[in-house]
């Protein structure tokens, strides 16, 4: 593989410039973001939207808003990153082709998961937070039901591309696409460089209620690609399990599926599904790597 303009820079300081690239990438398109919704509705209407609360005359711009920022601090810088560090970018970036066995191992995977996620969120709630992480966790919960709340098939569609689709792509080649791969060269261990840009992946999205299980699909993720080499893979995954809990909170919030789905495998409910659960994960992924070996990927 060819280097790019900067692939000669150590791999420290790769992931320093991508951080660079990501602060700007937000600046930029929050911009271009707030720039269309004054455009469309009016000068007024960010000023009017800072610090207002999240309601049916105001989530239009929120959302146009997050998928700006999205595309801003994840698809665009690490896009870019990696032409910069490489002349192959897609290659760089893992994107390669893939036998239908690996993408049917990966769904598979993902839906085995879910009992053992749950299994980790309980355990999670079980660790005291302070009162300004639960103040922020309920902030952010308030955003989240009005993001979620639609009952037309375009919100849906529309909460599918700004929940599944743009941070299956974004966050997987910055995360395993790029960070991953560097965190592994400096720490000369696998297993290391996977824990960290986990633990990164999930402390970014500010969740701390969710930062247990938000790490342990980091981890999932993580594992996929380093035995397959495959970004596509994780994408498929990334993207499965959002538009999984999508379709979920859509059906319960609709009345058209019990809030019970989340529960299943978690200490209040068939805790030791929860259990079971990780351990077939475990397997899976052993699968995943038997594979890549037989097709001689690693």
């Amino acid at each position: 593989m060819t280097q790019g303009p900067l692939g000669n820079l150590s791999d420290t300081k790769k992931i320093l410039f991508l951080i660079l690239l990501i602060l700007l990438g937000g600046i930029v398109f929050s911009f271009l973001g707030s720039l269309v919704i004054m455009l469309t509705n009016g000068v007024n209407a960010i000023s009017e939207l800072a610090g207002a609360t999240p309601s049916q005359q105001n989530i239009g711009m929120l959302k146009t808003l997050q998928i700006f920022q999205s595309i801003g601090m994840f698809l665009a810088p690490g896009l870019l990153a990696a032409y910069l560090y490489s002349n192959n970018t897609f290659d760089y970036l893992g994107f390669h082709k893939s036998r239908a066995n690996q993408f049917l191992l990966v769904l598979l995977l993902v839906f085995v998961s879910l009992p053992g996620i749950n299994f980790l969120s309980s355990l999670n709630e079980l660790i005291p937070l302070s009162q300004w992480m639960n103040d922020f966790e309920a902030k952010a919960e308030v955003l989240t039901n009005a993001f979620m709340e639609t009952s037309t098939i375009g919100g849906f569609l529309l909460n599918l591309l700004m929940i599944a689709i743009i941070p299956a792509f974004g966050e997987e080649i910055i995360f395993r696409g790029i960070l991953q791969k560097h965190f592994i060269s400096i720490t000369k261990k696998r297993w290391a460089g996977i824990l960290i840009t986990a633990a990164l992946f999930s402390a970014f999205h500010l969740q701390f209620k969710g930062f247990v299980p938000r790490m342990a699909l980091g981890v999932i993720f993580g594992y996929i690609y380093a035995y397959s080499n495959n970004i596509w893979l994780t994408i498929l995954a990334h993207f499965t399990n959002n538009a999984l809990a999508t379709v979920a909170y859509t059906a319960i919030k609709t009345g058209t599926q019990e809030n019970v789905v989340e529960n299943v495998g978690g200490l209040s409910m068939a805790w030791p599904l929860g259990v079971a659960s990780i351990a077939l994960v475990i397997l899976i992924l052993m699968q995943i790597k038997k594979n890549a070996e037989a097709a001689k990927i690693i």
